[in-house]
């Protein structure tokens, strides 16, 4: 089980390029670790769709996900305009689910978060085959990313809290406190307007570390 960290930093007025280079280069330097995961955080001047389909394209068979952000930290340190990454080698996880929640439905109405949030949640005990409820809150942990749209993640959290005890953290995407283009990432997607939901059972201990 490896777990390996890196960032790249461009600065270009091509946002698109600045993209497709980070991409490249991270793929390159952390490659030796063949991940199943990796895990991304892009700050403002990259194009977002741009850098989520690179990524995936950088690390094939392997499921990539992140948010935007406004300071990218890799081993204790802090860069500004840049791309942060961490892969994980196979084995890390014992488990691994995501699921999209968007604040607004197709037809552009307000989604329902309970009924939204609760389908994601039993799909993920579906593929379990055990109900969420019942989880072992020592072996699995959560990840919420999500938009930073006011209103929106405080119902996500709620209704989380109503069915398990797994304990999730995360974050909200940012850029630079513009609140114009603050997207998640998932598998080759820049989604706006949504909450990235993900159950995890690492191979071996954790723990959580809480910080503003």
């Amino acid at each position: 089980m490896s777990i390996l960290a890196a960032h790249a930093q461009f600065q270009s007025a091509d946002r698109a390029e600045n993209a497709r280079v980070a991409a490249k280069k991270l793929g390159e330097e952390l490659a030796g670790v063949r991940p199943s995961h990796v895990v991304y955080f892009a700050a403002r001047n990259y194009e977002h769709a741009v850098l989520a389909r690179a990524m995936r394209d950088a690390f094939p068979g392997a499921v990539t996900f992140g948010c935007s952000s406004a300071g990218e930290i890799v081993n204790e340190q802090l860069f500004r305009n840049s791309v942060s990454a961490m892969a994980f080698s196979h084995g890390t996880f014992d488990f691994f689910a995501a699921a999209l929640i968007p604040r607004l439905t197709a037809d552009g109405k307000p989604t329902d978060i309970r009924e939204a949030v609760g389908a994601a949640l039993a799909g993920f005990g579906k593929r379990l085959g055990r109900e969420i409820s019942s989880l072992d809150y020592t072996k699995y942990v959560g990840l919420v990313l999500a938009d930073g749209i006011k209103y929106f993640i405080e119902p996500v959290v709620d209704r989380i809290s109503d069915l398990t005890t797994i304990p999730f953290i995360g974050g909200l995407a940012a850029d630079d406190a513009r609140f114009l283009d603050t997207p998640v990432y998932l598998d080759g997607r820049a989604v706006n307007d949504a909450a990235l939901l993900l159950l995890l059972a690492p191979s071996g201990k954790f723990g959580l570390l809480k910080t503003q």
